[in-house]
């Protein structure tokens, strides 16, 4: 019997963006889902932004950069306002048709792109014309897929561990739709079982990948790690756990206070304010600005325009949130006194390091503090995937494991 070739895709539902790992190589989409008339199609430029998702039959739903500038679009405005609000709650998140259009998309892009980077190993296009059995295909390739399988590894928010049977019936339902790109227009055809899905809590998976190296093979940690903080700053929470000396999990906890999204609330709020009144400003507007280093402009008392400190506003509400998440860890875990080492993941997570470091090197020096920043495939891995690598790097510890038993 011919070995099974297993293909690993693990991923990381973040609140801001759906991060995949095929197989080691890493792929953001912005979680944003947009339906769209084809009469809005016309209107937007088809460049590397441009991901189109056929997921339903009959409708297009703009997935990633696109729909977030969408979103941004007054037009938008109460269709954003009410993902807001319905975004806080676990409970719903997972269960959303846009979370399924989304999750469903973010794969079949992920697999798109390692189709281009990876074409000898896996080709969409094959792969496609191998699964419908097509009679036009090339049945010489047949051989390159008909012993692959899929393993699917999807890490949740610790407080979400409860939603993972909502989340498994959206990728046990077999999937055959388009979608458009940059590049053209792919198929994609994939159908999972139940025993090719895995899934771990956020927080724990990003500790296990830093025991459990590249090729799947586990590592002990050394005395001067344990016990250890876990912080996987994110951009709607922050989840922090302690990982016991016997590698067991103590007091997990999924905080809204502390994350990003707090903060650009805080942000906008104060520029809503006077002195410069800029009611059309919200908190999903902040990232986007932030990152254009765009220009706030508005009218003083006297009806002179002039700009807002925005980057200054912004600095300052991080510091303040950082040092009340500070206070908050104290207060969870005993004023951090049994404590040997902080480790930090996750976007949110690497603003916040250097406060975090700073203040634990003046007033709690045996504490080591760490942000994740790994390696895979000669790449670097950033912080905002080391969810989402430790969620492969277990899978393909799982993955090596059932093999040698075999």
């Amino acid at each position: 019997m011919a070995k099974k070739k297993v293909m690993i895709i693990a991923v990381d539902p973040g609140f801001d963006a759906f991060k995949v790992v095929v197989n080691g190589e890493q792929y953001s989409l912005a979680k944003d889902v947009v339906r769209t008339k084809e009469d809005n199609l016309l209107s937007v430029k088809r460049d590397e932004d441009f991901i189109l998702s056929h997921y339903i039959e009959g409708e297009s739903f703009f997935v990633g950069p696109n729909a977030r500038k969408l979103l941004s679009n007054k037009n938008y405005q109460e269709i954003q306002n009410k993902k807001e609000t319905a975004d806080t709650e676990l409970e719903t998140r997972f269960t959303t048709q846009e979370f399924e259009v989304g999750i469903w998309t973010a794969i079949g892009y992920a697999l798109i792109r390692y189709s281009k980077e990876h074409g000898d190993e896996f080709d969409i296009d094959e792969y496609n014309e191998f699964v419908k059995k097509s009679d036009l295909r090339d049945k010489s390739i047949d051989k390159k897929y008909q012993d692959l399988v899929f393993a699917v590894a999807v890490a949740l928010p610790n407080d979400a561990m409860d939603e993972w049977a909502s989340v498994k019936n959206v990728l046990l339902k077999p999937s055959s739709f388009s979608i458009e790109t940059i590049w053209g227009e792919y198929e994609i055809n994939l159908a999972f079982k139940d025993g090719q899905l895995i899934v771990s809590s956020q927080v724990v998976v990003a500790m296990l990948g830093e025991l459990i190296d590249n090729e799947g093979n586990t590592m002990a940690p050394d005395d001067n790690m344990l016990p250890a903080i876990i912080i996987d700053g994110g951009y709607r929470t922050v989840g922090m756990f302690e990982l016991s000396e016997a590698l067991s999990v103590e007091d997990g906890e999924s905080n809204i206070d502390y994350a990003m999204h707090n903060v650009n609330i805080e942000v906008a709020s104060q520029l809503q304010a006077a002195p410069y009144n800029r009611s059309d400003i919200h908190s999903y507007n902040i990232e986007k600005l932030i990152e254009k280093k765009e220009i706030v402009r508005y009218k003083n008392k006297d009806g002179k325009v002039e700009e807002a400190p925005l980057e200054d506003i912004r600095n300052a509400v991080i510091e303040e949130k950082c040092n009340g998440l500070i206070d908050h860890l104290e207060s969870k875990f005993n004023d951090l006194l049994d404590v040997k080492q902080i480790i930090i993941v996750g976007g949110t997570g690497s603003v916040y390091y250097p406060i975090i470091k700073e203040y634990i090197e003046k007033n709690n020096n045996y504490i080591n503090v760490r942000l994740i920043e790994s390696e895979m495939n000669g790449k670097e891995v950033p912080p905002v995937f080391a969810v989402a690598m430790g969620m492969y790097r277990l899978c393909l510890y799982e993955v090596k494991k059932q093999s040698e038993a075999v």
